[in-house]
């Protein structure tokens, strides 16, 4: 009887194994980066994508969420660092896509990584002007309204450094007593949970608002 760790963390215990293998301690990091080279990604990468490959596929299996809860992912390449969205992770066979990063069952291909999205996506960059990360969007309401109209799917796209954002997609949509839709999105940045909105009154208007609760670990 021996011990084996997997290296999305779990232990197994019983006949057939030979020891425990070498784990990397990815589970419970806050933040993982993929960093993409000209040959593919490096080793601390491809540790980190076996990682989240063993955790898609044992919780697909087990039929819980695949992608790693209060974990923030990130694919860099070229300069531009890219937060992967939870959908953008999935599970077909033994196939496993984290962000474009695609494993097949043998190997991992790197050839769509870190694009995302898609064309029914309408990205809304948000640039922070206060320390409560509220700020300024480059699209208008009546802008984010047309695209809404039109069936995409709005996604709030903050800016943290030059070449650094997350993509949040908006998760819910209120129609009020406003003159427009009021899109609502949230997600983890570092220890805080914020909540955006758009403002919907003025049709020029460019403002975005947040609402912040701090993250603490359980005890």
């Amino acid at each position: 009887m021996g011990v084996n760790q997997t290296p999305d963390g779990r232990v197994n215990v019983g006949l057939g194994y030979n020891g425990i293998n070498e784990y990397k301690g990815y589970a419970g990091r806050r933040e993982i980066v993929i960093q993409l080279t000209a040959n593919g990604a490096t080793q601390d990468s491809l540790d980190a994508l076996d990682f989240l490959k063993s955790y898609a596929l044992y919780h697909n299996s087990v039929g819980e969420p695949i992608f790693p809860a209060s974990t923030n992912v990130f694919i860099s390449n070229n300069g531009v660092t890219k937060a992967v969205e939870a959908d953008e992770v999935t599970v077909d066979g033994n196939n496993v896509n984290i962000g474009g990063c695609v494993w097949n069952g043998e190997s991992w291909d790197f050839t769509n990584a870190g694009q995302g999205g898609g064309s029914n996506k309408f990205i809304v960059t948000l640039t922070p002007t206060s320390p409560d990360y509220s700020g300024t969007m480059d699209k208008t309401v009546a802008e984010i309204n047309a695209a809404y109209e039109a069936g995409q799917q709005i996604v709030f796209r903050l800016m943290v450094s030059s070449g650094v954002y997350y993509d949040f997609a908006t998760t819910v949509t209120y129609i009020g007593a406003h003159p427009y839709p009021e899109h609502f999105c949230m997600g983890a940045v570092g220890s805080n949970l914020i909540v955006y909105s758009s403002d919907t009154d003025n049709p020029e208007n460019t403002a975005y608002h947040t609402t912040v609760y701090s993250l603490t670990p359980a005890s």
